[in-house]
């Protein structure tokens, strides 16, 4: 099943992604996918049961912070639900920031030598 366009292929992040119902459903249609559920801690350490529930727990990693200090860097695919409208334009600014951050920090070290394209992936600090 296609999500955005295209198949996810490769990681995706559910950002303040709750329980990760969303996150389980699109990695249930595109089973090469991998994710990484993001949230508060008191949040995230019962989000395993549901996941558990729908098969794809060995699939998401669980990651505990908070989304105006960082998110997770590398993915391919960002995503939030019903996250921004709670929020004055300033932090608003602030989580979209982080996440721009996470998404180029993923292309450091990218070139277009000899029609050739590399990617390395930045390691989290």
């Amino acid at each position: 099943m296609p999500f955005a366009g295209g198949d996810i292929k490769d990681e995706l992040v559910d950002i303040a992604g709750g329980h990760g119902l969303l996150l389980a459903g699109i990695l249930k249609a595109n089973p090469q996918a991998q994710g990484i559920l993001l949230d508060l801690p008191f949040v995230i350490e019962s989000a395993g049961e549901l996941l558990e529930k729908e098969g794809v727990r060995h699939r998401v990693e669980l990651a505990t912070g908070d989304f105006f200090q960082s998110v997770p860097t590398g993915a391919d695919t960002y995503m939030m639900k019903h996250i921004i409208h709670d929020w004055d334009d300033e932090s608003s600014s602030k989580v979209l920031r982080n996440i721009h951050s996470a998404m180029k920090r993923k292309w450091q070290g990218f070139n277009n030598r000899n029609g050739r394209s590399r990617r390395q992936r930045a390691v989290p600090s």
